[in-house]
Formats: C-alpha cells, sequence, structure tokens
C-alpha cells in the first residue's frame, strides 16, 4: 500500500511545479487552477488534503506529472493480464492519460477533475488525456474530436510546444470492448 501525507498549500505548488497556479483551500482538500503553464487555463484539478508521497521522499508528494500513464502499453498490459482482445483507440498517437473522475463545470469557467488515489478506482470514469498536437495525423485529430469530450484545450507545454488536452470517458478508450468491460478493465489497473 501506499503511503499518504497530508498537504499544506506550499506542498500543493510543489505538486505542480512550475505552473504557477491559483489555490483554493477547502474542507476535504484544495481547488488548484487558473494554471499559468503547462497545463490548460480553464481546468481545475482536486487534490484532497492527504496525498501518496513521493517514491524519493517522505517529505514531498508525487508531482502531477508522475500520475500521467502512457495509453498504449498500459492498455497492452491489461489486455495480457486479462487475456482480452482490447485494444485503444488511440493506438500509436502517444496519448497519455490520468484516470480520475470529473466533479463539476464551475459557472462555466473551470471544468473540475479530481485524480488521487482516495477514491474507488469504480468511480474513476473519466480520464484527463493529453498529446503532443503536432504529432497528430488529421484523421487521427478527427478521432480524437469524434470522441465523446466534455472538456478540449490547447496548451504550451514546458518544452514549448502544443499539446491537445481532453477529458473523456474512460470507456471510450478501447475498440472493440462494451462498456462494462471497458470500466473493469480501468478498475482493475488501480
Amino acid at each position: 500500500m501506499k503511503k499518504s501525507m497530508t498537504l499544506k498549500e506550499e506542498l500543493v505548488k510543489y505538486i505542480f511545479g512550475p505552473t504557477r497556479p491559483t489555490i483554493a483551500p477547502g474542507e476535504d482538500g484544495y481547488i488548484v487552477y487558473d494554471f499559468k503553464a503547462v497545463y490548460p487555463g480553464k481546468l481545475a484539478i482536486f487534490v484532497p488534503i492527504e496525498i501518496e508521497q513521493s517514491n524519493c521522499s517522505n517529505i514531498f508528494p508525487k508531482n502531477f506529472e508522475s500520475y500521467f500513464r502512457e495509453a498504449d502499453s498500459e492498455i497492452a498490459h491489461l489486455a495480457r493480464m486479462m487475456e482480452l482482445k482490447i485494444e485503444s483507440k488511440f493506438k500509436g498517437m502517444g496519448v497519455e492519460y490520468i484516470p480520475g473522475k470529473m466533479l463539476e463545470r464551475k459557472d462555466n469557467n473551470y471544468t473540475v477533475f479530481r485524480f488521487d488515489n482516495l477514491i474507488d478506482p469504480r468511480q474513476k470514469t473519466e480520464a484527463l488525456c493529453r498529446v503532443r498536437f503536432r504529432n497528430l495525423t488529421i484523421s487521427e485529430r478527427t478521432i480524437v474530436n469524434s470522441s465523446n469530450l466534455y472538456f478540449q484545450s490547447m496548451t504550451a507545454g514546458l518544452d514549448g510546444r502544443e499539446y491537445l488536452y481532453w477529458i473523456m470517458p474512460i470507456s471510450e478508450f478501447l475498440v472493440d470492448a462494451n462498456k462494462v468491460v471497458a470500466g473493469s478493465v480501468f478498475a482493475m489497473a488501480e
């Protein structure tokens, strides 16, 4: 079991590195929003009071970047483990994702996403996805845009390259699989 730690505002800033977000403390955690770099400005992230420690330190939490997973390798691993013939809708596109839950839209200004491991894996029904935009062909852009998206935004990364971010149901990740299988596959991964 992974160890968790209680957060203070300074540690929340550490999780998001050089993004210079606004942090709003609440009863159960923090809402981090208004990113000035790396992540979309209209995306808000809920961070609970307790979060996983870094693998390297018991003083610092894991940073947000370390939660992103490479979709192709993750789905291939799950397919082998569960002996299912499934593959990613975005195979070969270099899509990264974080499983979680879209909580709400605040005044149509911010889309709030929760990614932490304190919620039940079966409640993680959406994914925050990203891909380097320049890598996408026109047909791949059509695949992304034809998906059931809750949020979509272009943002420059730390490397200065444009990244496309979006939130979608996890069940839409898989080709030729029903929603029940898709949901259980990703819940088992947690």
